[in-house]
């Protein structure tokens, strides 16, 4: 019993020292006040009710300022999928949040089948939406053969600061590969014929996760190592998408070979 009151009083005074520190500090510790309450009062209406205003008041300038209505985003799409009433109320709210980013990745992610993403398709609609956004509806309507042309015209423009990668991204298309087989089949066709230095760091990770097909996998390779180590007298670099992080291909390379 003094165990149970213990952790109860204790989560009451972290409760009051989180809120006690956003309004002294502003929004730079509100992450960690929503991962809290997102344990200790999971699937009530409390949380459900803070998400979606978090949602609804997006207006994104900074990271301490998005990621909390990103969180949220997450946090709502996790615990509440599937619930017709808050997917209603997101609906609803689509012509009125500032800023449609945190919005799209909550439908997208426990409400896909949402026709109000579809008015989010168009470059113009895009313009304003942070990066996991477009992420994320790529993953949800784009073709096999249009995502991988999109995944690799996009790599290459990746400069790995956190805006462009938060594991929410990485997630999404790592869920779209393990979900597409027809997508795995373009990402080795597009491997083996003629692919850019972004593409053969991030693409064969994917796959590597995904897709049973190892030997082929491993046979490129060993001779895409070849030409790395053999014809080039510079190594080639390029972002991983799951670390963020500018990485030699041939390190990556041996990497898969050893796993």
């Amino acid at each position: 019993m003094n165990g149970l009151v213990y952790l109860s009083t204790s989560g009451m005074i972290c409760l009051s020292g989180i809120a006690k520190m956003e309004k002294n500090t502003g929004v730079s510790l509100s992450v960690a006040a929503l991962r809290v309450r997102s344990r200790q009062w999971r699937k009530t209406e409390q949380l459900r009710l803070i998400c979606l205003d978090r949602i609804g008041n997006f207006y994104p300038s900074d990271w301490n300022n998005s990621a909390p209505c990103i969180l949220a985003a997450e946090i709502l799409s996790e615990q509440f999928v599937g619930d017709k009433a808050t997917k209603q109320e997101l609906e609803e709210i689509a012509d009125k949040v500032p800023n449609a980013t945190s919005l799209i990745i909550a439908l997208c992610r426990g409400w896909s089948d949402s026709q109000i993403l579809e008015k989010f398709l168009d470059e113009q609609a895009q313009k304003e939406l942070l990066l996991p956004a477009i992420v994320h509806l790529a993953c949800r309507f784009a073709s096999p053969k249009n995502f991988i042309d999109w995944l690799s015209r996009s790599l290459p423009k990746f400069k790995g600061n956190i805006w462009e990668f938060l594991p929410l991204c990485s997630r999404a298309i790592l869920t779209r590969f393990e979900r597409d087989a027809q997508l795995r089949e373009e990402s080795f066709k597009r491997l083996e014929t003629n692919s850019a230095p972004a593409e053969k760091v991030s693409i064969p990770l994917l796959l590597r996760q995904t897709d049973t097909r190892v030997d082929r996998l491993r046979d490129w390779c060993r001779e895409e190592l070849d030409r790395q180590l053999y014809y080039k007298q510079l190594p080639d670099f390029a972002i991983d998408i799951f670390s963020g992080h500018i990485r030699p291909i041939g390190q990556v390379l041996i990497e898969l070979l050893t796993m």
